[in-house]
């Protein structure tokens, strides 16, 4: 996956993220192949396999505290909502975003689920909101972009910012 073109949040979503048939592959042969190279050779190469096996296990371990917004579609743990499929977007609560497919179990970002750096607790809560009122807005442009018949419930779509004279020709 090209991350690239994605917005990238750190998010603690509490869902475990399962790996892809192709990553089960590489961890198994991965570690058969490191257990074989670790009875034949001495202690010395074997720290540095272990080594590198453990550089390889990091680098396609999945991601699992992050928030994705993407072109069509936003990626939260094991959940893929498409822009298009959301029927509902509204506050539930001050500081909690409830998403709605039609059918499906509705995903609901809180703020206090956004970590910061900072120390002190009123820089703390202004910190979440801020990441919380970034992601919201994201969220809500690309959702009306894709499906402009979404319910919104406690937001307005003139929350949305549109870059004035874009795209329009004289």
């Amino acid at each position: 996956m090209d991350k690239s073109r994605y917005s990238i949040f750190k998010y603690r979503h509490r869902q475990s993220v399962s790996f892809t048939p192709g990553q089960q592959r590489r961890i198994i042969i991965g570690l058969l192949v490191a257990g074989l190279v670790f009875l034949y050779l001495s202690a010395p190469a074997g720290v540095v396999c272990g080594l590198i096996l453990l550089v390889y296990l990091i680098r396609i371990w999945p991601t699992a505290n992050q928030l994705l917004l993407g072109p069509r579609y936003l990626i939260c743990g094991n959940r893929v909502l498409y822009y298009a499929n959301i029927s509902q977007l509204g506050l539930s609560a001050p500081g909690r975003l409830e998403i709605r497919e039609e059918g499906e179990m509705p995903l609901i970002l809180s703020q206090d689920d956004f970590p910061t750096n900072a120390r002190k607790p009123d820089k703390i809560a202004r910190n979440k909101q801020a990441k919380f009122d970034k992601v919201k807005l994201r969220i809500l442009e690309k959702v009306v972009a894709a499906n402009p018949a979404v319910e919104l419930v406690g937001l307005r779509s003139s929350e949305i910012t549109r870059p004035t004279g874009a795209g329009t020709r004289s």
